[in-house]
């Protein structure tokens, strides 16, 4: 036997690619998976991931894990077994909630468990069908801008700091973007979502204040404040300025957006002292009616109401209320760690239901061949866990919470023992195509070109994701970096040759699947000319089959280059011998 490569040149077998039997194919989720299993089995192929587009009830175009009931999954669970094949799950449903529940209205607790309800369904069918394995599902918890992913709020500040950004913004929307910042938070109490979008050259108009917090006055009588301006940038000093002090005593740090918060929030507060103030004026004077007496100490009343209300919102910025005077739990936290702390309870919640369902099958006397595990995936720049960095955060999270969950119901356990569990449970899935589509927001240094600059970004991202431990699986497709069009491996500009190298592991079960396109099978094929992976091929001496040969014929692609009988003879006799069985009688 001789290895031949993708250039149809013989190989050291030593230094090839991935072997046939390591990488799989996906089966086009808007169709029966039964009838897809049937058909890619027939193709030969030995890794078959199943997908599913519907979320709640099925339909035949977006079939759901609940569309097949128990015969088709018997039917499905037998078909792997017989003919030897290994099975993943790939959970898509189309308009379902992030794990974190962060919908454009908010967040949503219902939302969090429909997400969630929907993975569980794509669990039990893996555990019904799949013999363990992989059950994939996208994670994008919020938008937040391109510019800021994967940055430390630290790194933020010194993207927007006053001199114009001593951090150079590795990605940008446009050419405007570095002008505008965007911010969000969340009250944990309420699940309520702010967020404004501000410029940065915007000036901004408060009352001043003491340095005990109390209004400065122009004219006490006229109850007249002092006012002076700022710009968003002008923040950043005063945000690193207050946290050296909240450092000292132990309190919660406070970012630029949090402090613009707080101003504004003062800015109420005065107006409604003011308020108060002018209504208590018109009753000393003595010169209203009843009538008015009554309005005026309603007016008293809802500025007090106001001023309790106020002080609490800074309170819960802050965690010190200043209208009552004392220190309260501050309740406002970014949507980064909020969709943090969602997103990895929810992991952790779901890589227990997996282990759950893996014990409850090995009772029942079928041991999995492969542990089960959730397989959460990177997707796209604009939402968050679509940087690589963002990523690592939300798998680490997962596992950690779960390790905590399995401490708690196993109090013999120690921290080291819950946590190699949870890394059973929990693997991510690297999409090299997905992680490509930064490629349109890079921005690159001066002196460096955008395509050297990006290439070694993403590289050195992919390389962080393999020594951190945080993948199990691994999905393979190509684009030319502006969307997610599912290309041949090889036919785009994803490096899929030298992430196969850095992936692979002979000690690790990670699965490798090509999402095809609308190439279909052909990607397969193309995969392996990418990868470098041999096939087998009879010849002697300096002459052999061409790849081409299978390419056009196997997979059908194009009208079949195998000719035998009196056709064969004609080519010569090499091709003649080659197509002849062993005891030189013609196929035919």
């Amino acid at each position: 036997m001789t290895y031949y490569n993708s250039m149809d040149r013989p190989m050291d077998p030593d230094k090839t690619g991935l072997a046939m039997n390591k990488i799989g194919v996906t089966a086009a989720p808007m169709r029966n998976q039964l009838q897809e299993l049937q058909a890619k089995i027939r193709g030969g192929f030995s890794k078959i991931e199943l997908g599913f587009w519907g979320a709640g009830k099925g339909s035949e175009q977006q079939p759901t894990p609940g569309t097949y009931g128990t015969e088709e999954r018997r039917a499905m669970r037998d078909l792997a077994k017989v003919n030897n094949i290994e099975l993943t799950t790939h959970s898509s449903p189309i308009g379902v909630a992030p794990l974190s529940g962060i919908t454009e209205r908010g967040y949503s607790e219902e939302a969090r468990k429909n997400s969630m309800d929907e993975i569980r369904r794509a669990v039990d069918f893996a555990a019904d069908v799949a013999d363990g394995g992989a059950v994939v599902f996208h994670v994008g918890e919020f938008n937040r801008p391109v510019k800021e992913a994967g940055l430390t709020q630290d790194e933020i500040m010194r993207l927007y700091d006053k001199n114009g950004g001593k951090l150079h913004a590795k990605f940008k929307e446009h050419d405007d973007a570095l002008d505008k910042v965007q911010f969000s938070f969340v009250n944990k109490e309420t699940g309520q979502v702010t967020q404004e979008n501000i410029n940065l050259n915007q000036k901004f108009y408060e009352p001043k204040l003491d340095s005990n917090g109390n209004i400065v006055y122009k004219d006490k009588e006229e109850n007249e404040p002092e006012v002076y301006d700022y710009t968003f940038k002008e923040l950043i000093e005063e945000a690193r300025s207050e946290n050296v002090k909240r450092k000292q005593k132990g309190d919660k740090m406070l970012t630029p957006a949090m402090i613009y918060m707080k101003k504004k929030a003062e800015r109420d507060l005065i107006q409604a002292k003011a308020s108060e103030g002018f209504n208590r004026r018109q009753l000393s004077d003595g010169r209203s009616d009843p009538v008015s007496d009554a309005q005026l100490k309603l007016g008293v009343a809802q500025a007090l109401a106001q001023q309790q209300q106020i002080g609490h919102q800074i309170g819960q910025i802050t965690g010190y209320d200043p209208v009552k005077e004392e220190k309260v739990k501050p309740t406002m936290i970014t949507v980064e760690e909020f969709a943090l702390e969602k997103s990895g309870k929810a992991m952790a919640e779901l890589g227990m239901y997996t282990r759950e369902k893996q014990m409850k099958a090995q009772r029942e006397g079928h041991k999995f061949s492969r542990d089960l595990f959730i397989a959460p995936e990177n997707v796209f720049p604009e939402q968050y866990g679509g940087h690589p960095e963002e990523f690592k955060k939300m798998i680490k999270k997962g596992r950690q919470d779960m390790a905590a969950m399995l401490m708690q119901k196993n109090k013999d356990w120690d921290k080291d023992k819950a946590m190699r569990v949870a890394k059973r449970h929990i693997k991510g899935t690297v999409d090299m195509a997905h992680a490509n589509l930064w490629q349109k927001y890079y921005n690159p240094k001066e002196g460096e070109t955008a395509e050297e600059g990006y290439k070694k970004w993403y590289m050195e991202q992919m390389k962080g994701l393999r020594k951190a431990e945080v993948l199990g699986h691994v999905h393979i497709s190509d684009n030319l970096g502006y969307s997610d069009e599912h290309l041949s491996p090889g036919h785009g500009n994803v490096p899929v040759r030298d992430l196969i190298e850095l992936f692979k592991d002979k000690n690790s079960n990670t699965d490798f699947i090509i999402e095809t396109g609308s190439q279909g099978d052909e990607a397969f094929l193309a995969g392996f000319r990418e990868f470098s992976s041999p096939i087998y091929g009879l010849s002697h001496q300096s002459s052999y089959d061409q790849f081409g040969a299978i390419e056009h014929s196997y997979f059908r692609t194009a009208p079949p280059y195998f000719l035998v009988g009196e056709m064969s003879q004609q080519m010569g006799e090499r091709v003649s011998k080659d197509f002849s069985s062993w005891s030189g009688v013609p196929f035919e």
